[in-house]
């Protein structure tokens, strides 16, 4: 990438978004963690490995795939704490059903 790139990228002077290679080059030579990594992806109007990899999975499997669009429109106007208790407790049912394998 040349440094005229950079510079539309820093003034926000792009016609359009960046993308996802881009933005891991970018992450790649910030030596950004995951977590910096995916602050940039979403900054850049992208989303996270975690959510393509959770999309791919979701559009192989119709049975998941109603249960995720249920899920997802039912959270959608949540307040961020109401939706975080969400996440807990869907992890504490995830975490008990692991321990019983």
């Amino acid at each position: 990438m040349d440094y005229s790139y950079y510079s539309k990228l820093e003034n926000d002077r792009l016609d359009s978004k960046p993308t996802r290679e881009t933005v891991d080059k970018i992450s790649v030579a910030l030596e950004c963690d995951d977590e910096e990594k995916n602050e940039l992806l979403l900054s850049a109007g992208r989303t996270t490995d975690q959510f393509e990899q959770v999309a791919k999975v979701v559009s192989e499997d119709p049975e998941k795939s109603g249960s995720f669009n249920r899920l997802f429109k039912a959270t959608f106007d949540l307040r961020p704490d109401q939706l975080e208790e969400i996440v807990k407790d869907v992890e504490e049912e995830v975490r008990k059903l692991k321990a019983k394998e």
